[in-house]
């Protein structure tokens, strides 16, 4: 009973000492106070194991409570494991296999030991790039805003939770109006998933709550494309239409930063089905979507372009215009 008790991240001074000598134990205690940590030298130890646990439950909608409900563990040890401060034992291990294997029969218990690019294949999404603690999100220098914000967006975010349409002014083609579909998923981890798809670009990224405001941060793997957007948020429990600011580089050949405004409608909640909920993006690109959240296309117009619809409300920096500069070792400028 006490190895199970310490296995859901429950243990105590008393249980550990049934367990080994008392200085050994006591001195575990106040290291770790944690059972996976004297475990975790006698079991194949994962590389990169907070980055691919993290890929594998954000891939199957599967947040950090409901992980430990499923293993019947403590939701801070699943908070270890995602962090890398504590590694999953043998048992806990395969707990975790037989649990993604149920969405994924093809991933078996080698897997966690190959490449994490190979490991992204098998749930089917782009490997996260590297960060100095595997969880894609709470690292350098975002950690000390991740974490002032994690609170806000585990109470608000899930009023943003739902299936989007975006409208945004072209920077290259004045007077029209792009649209991306995609979705906002906020489980309550202090950290909510965005994900949005058109003209045949897949940014992905996160979106954090603070002081009001909505912040995420996107990268299109297509075409190498970072992008971060401002919006305004709302105060009653369930987000209708946004409205705020987006910041890109074009696609030109100068890859002109450009900043405009974006809006974004509500088409409609969650199937709670992540495959279902990714069929129904790509359906939404092709065919004009219902919206919940309609405006009338003049109003749309009127705030994304202006008055005048030959010059877009964007502030962009063209190549002709731009005031930066470099200089070479021999003094060459330009």
């Amino acid at each position: 009973m006490c190895i199970e008790a310490c296995r859901a991240g429950r243990c105590s001074t008393a249980n550990i000492l049934l367990l080994e000598n008392a200085s050994r134990c006591i001195a575990l205690h106040f290291v770790a106070f944690d059972l996976e940590e004297y475990i975790y030298l006698r079991v194949d130890h994962v590389a990169d194991l907070p980055s691919k646990l993290n890929l594998a439950l954000r891939a199957l909608s599967i947040s950090r409570v409901s992980l430990a409900q499923k293993l019947q563990v403590d939701k801070s040890l699943v908070g270890r494991w995602l962090s890398g401060a504590v590694h999953p034992t043998e048992h806990n291990l395969t707990r975790l296999t037989h649990l993604l294997a149920a969405d994924r029969p093809q991933f078996t218990h080698g897997e966690w030991f190959a490449p994490i690019e190979r490991f992204a294949e098998v749930f089917g999404v782009a490997p996260p790039t590297k960060s100095s603690n595997g969880s894609g999100v709470d690292h350098s220098m975002l950690a000390e805003f991740v974490a002032a914000s994690s609170e806000e967006t585990r109470r608000r975010g899930p009023a943003y939770s739902g299936l989007w349409r975006t409208a945004r002014p072209s920077v290259l083609m004045p007077g029209q109006i792009f649209h991306d579909y995609g979705l906002i998923l906020a489980d309550g981890d202090g950290v909510a998933e965005v994900l949005m798809r058109g003209s045949g670009l897949d940014f992905r990224g996160h979106m954090l709550c603070s002081g009001g405001n909505i912040f995420s941060f996107l990268f299109d793997g297509v075409g190498q494309s970072p992008l971060s957007i401002v919006l305004k948020g709302v105060t009653l429990p369930r987000a209708m239409v946004l409205d705020g600011i987006v910041m890109l580089a074009a696609l030109d050949p100068s890859r002109t930063p450009a900043a405009m405004p974006i809006i974004m409608q509500r088409v409609c909640d969650l199937t709670g089905e992540r495959e279902r909920d990714l069929a129904l993006i790509d359906e939404m690109s092709e065919a004009e979507p219902l919206l919940e959240a309609r405006i009338e296309p003049e109003v749309l117009r009127q705030r994304l372009l202006g008055s005048d619809e030959g010059q877009p409300r964007f502030l962009g920096v063209m190549p002709q215009e731009s005031l930066s500069r470099g200089i070479s070792s021999k003094g060459l400028t330009g």
